[in-house]
This record gives structure tokens, C-alpha cells and sequence, in this order.
């Protein structure tokens, strides 16, 4: 195939650079439910709606009612929610309380389209929660369902004031599907060792030393590079910017290549504006095919400066009914002209 003065990668790519953004077709941080009722919190301070509310430091917690039985409302830590209509999730993630003695060790998630819970009902159980704003990523079967329940199923901690900080529901939408593993191998200068570039993509979305990446009081400075692994259409994702207000990136630009890990010869550059109100952010875009990403702040606000990331996700167009050229490099260059290879290839 001959073309004049254009690759067919380059023009393949730039095309779809020029797709205008739609969202939320690809990824999805999913609208807070309304919580309907709950175990008893242990005051005004720690009721249920902090879990949505964008800080870590408001709680929930229940008071001093531990774990409990499947389905109770008379005993255990719970709370059940209302997304006012039927939603689909695959993934959740509870941050958990800022210390290390009202500790989780394993939760439930119920799944309903009706407001009664019961074994019929979807049920998910999660190990592992953490402590001290941990917050990993549960994945379980993809489920439409309007409404949830949340309960606590055993207790590690030698206190019972059990809850969180924050609480998510997330899905990867009809035509998308997450993109793991994801490698962080390139960033701004880390803040120090514990809030390694790493900790970006660790499955956990927790706020610490050893959950996040943080760098050194760059601010706009900061940014992030990662390997999708191989050439992908990536279409989306959920970013978890650090949460203090201290620290928030309030836009970013994604640079897209798909062969220099260097970013020496970009396919694609789109801008984002997340602001530093949500903690969540979500979007979804024409897939840019690209194996390198570079996350780089184009502004920040705060104190300190050092700006971050907690957790981001990567989705990647799943349609095996869309093709996309993949391509070799060109051959018998010429004045104004090349041939190149290709190749149509089902991602």
C-alpha cells in the first residue's frame, strides 16, 4: 500500500484522536447510591453517608457492633443501599478506617432488584480488607442489580467501632474490559520510597505510605508512564487522585505511543479536568491505539504540592467485531512516498 507523506499509523491514530470524548460508554465509577438504613453509628460523626462524601477523614462506624450473620439488621456492622434504578457493577472497594484496631477482615456484597435481602440474592465475599485506609479492589461476577447491602463478616481487630472511610462501586461497560497488568516504570521523583510509582497501579486505592504514589513536591511537575503490556485500543479509565486536599491534580493530559517508551513520537494527547471536589474520576473516549501511556499534570492545587495518584485503571476496547491495523514499519522510502506494512488484526 502506497501512501503520500503519512504512515498509515500515524494516520490511523491521529483519526481517531479526533473522535470527540463520550463518556461513560467505557469505563465507569458508578453514581453514589442513597443508603437507606444501616446499623446504629457510633454518633453523628461516623454516620453511613460519609463513605461517599470524598474524605478520608470522615468515617462511618457502627457502634461497637462488629461482625454479624448473613442478612441481619438487628446485629453486626451493615448498610444497605438504594441506586434508584438497576446498575451493573464488577468491582467495589471499601477504604477502610484510619487505624489499625477496628479491622475487617472479611465483608459481604449483596446484590438485589428488590429491596428485601435474602440467599437467593447475589452474594460476593470479600477477604482481605486491610487496615489504616487500605482500599483494594474486590472484582467479582459482573451483576445488574438496583439494590446493594454491605455487611461486615468477621472482625481481626480487638476493637468492633467497624465501617470506613470510602466506598466505591465500578464497571467496565458493554465493549470494554480493564487492561492488567498495567506497569508503572517511569514517573516524576517519588516523594520517597514508600509512595512509589508502583503503588499507582497496585489494585489498591488506599491513601499511605505504601498504597499510593506521591512525587516530591513537584505539583504540575508530576507525571506517570505506563506499559499497557502490548499495542491496545485504550478507551478509558478511572482515576483516584490522592484525596487530601493538599495534594489534588485538578487536570492532566494522557500522551498515547504506541512504540516509544520515551513518548518520541506521539499518536495521541487528551486533556482532562477532574477538578478537586470528586474522589472517582471517571472517563471514556474513541479507543487510541497504544502500548505507552503518560499520565502528565497540567495543574495541581494545594499546599504541599506533592501530587499523585492512588489508583488509576485502564479499559481497552473488547469488541472483537472491530478491527484495527497493526502495523510493521515502512520500507522503500522514497522522496514522497513508502510502503507499509500492515495488517488487520482482531484485539
Amino acid at each position: 500500500m502506497k501512501l503520500r507523506n503519512l504512515t498509515l499509523r500515524r494516520l490511523l491514530c491521529t483519526f481517531l484522536a479526533l473522535v470527540p470524548v463520550v463518556t461513560p460508554a467505557g469505563a465507569a465509577v458508578l453514581p453514589a447510591p442513597t443508603i437507606t438504613s444501616s446499623a446504629t453509628s457510633f454518633s453523628a460523626s461516623f454516620v453511613p453517608t460519609r463513605l461517599f462524601d470524598n474524605l478520608e477523614t470522615t468515617e462511618y462506624a457502627s457502634a461497637t457492633l462488629g461482625a454479624g450473620v448473613a442478612f441481619s439488621t438487628t446485629a453486626g456492622t451493615w448498610i444497605q443501599m438504594d441506586f434508584g434504578a438497576p446498575v451493573t457493577m464488577d468491582r467495589m472497594l471499601l477504604m477502610t478506617r484510619n487505624n489499625a484496631v477496628d479491622a475487617i477482615g472479611n465483608y459481604r456484597l449483596i446484590l438485589s432488584n428488590d429491596a428485601t435481602f435474602d440467599a437467593t440474592d447475589s452474594v460476593f465475599t470479600m477477604s482481605g480488607a486491610g487496615t489504616t485506609l487500605a482500599a483494594p479492589v474486590k472484582a467479582f461476577t459482573q451483576t445488574t442489580a438496583r439494590y446493594a447491602r454491605w455487611e461486615v463478616a468477621t472482625s481481626t481487630g480487638t476493637s468492633q467501632n467497624l465501617g470506613g472511610a470510602e466506598m466505591r462501586f465500578l464497571n467496565a461497560t458493554a465493549g470494554s474490559a480493564l487492561i492488567t497488568p498495567v506497569t508503572a516504570y517511569n514517573s516524576a521523583t517519588q516523594f520517597n520510597a514508600s509512595y512509589a510509582r508502583a503503588n499507582a497501579v497496585n489494585g489498591n486505592a488506599g491513601r499511605g505510605g505504601n498504597l499510593e504514589y506521591a512525587c516530591a513536591s513537584l505539583g504540575a511537575g508530576m507525571f506517570v508512564d505506563f506499559d499497557m503490556g502490548s499495542v491496545v485500543p485504550v478507551n478509558g479509565f478511572d482515576f483516584f487522585d490522592r484525596i487530601p486536599n493538599v495534594d489534588r491534580t485538578t487536570a492532566f493530559s494522557l500522551i498515547f505511543d504506541d512504540d516509544s517508551s520515551t513518548f518520541a513520537s506521539p499518536v495521541a494527547t487528551l486533556n482532562f479536568s477532574p477538578g478537586s471536589l470528586v474522589w472517582g474520576y471517571t472517563q471514556a473516549f474513541a479507543p487510541v491505539n497504544a502500548r505507552y501511556v503518560r499520565l502528565d499534570a497540567t495543574a495541581t492545587t494545594g499546599a504541599t504540592n506533592n501530587s499523585g495518584i492512588q489508583e488509576i485503571m485502564f479499559y481497552r476496547d473488547s469488541n472483537v467485531n472491530a478491527p484495527l491495523v497493526s502495523n510493521t514499519a515502512a520500507t522503500s522510502i522514497a522522496a514522497n512516498s513508502a510502503t507499509v506494512g500492515g495488517s488487520i488484526t482482531r484485539v
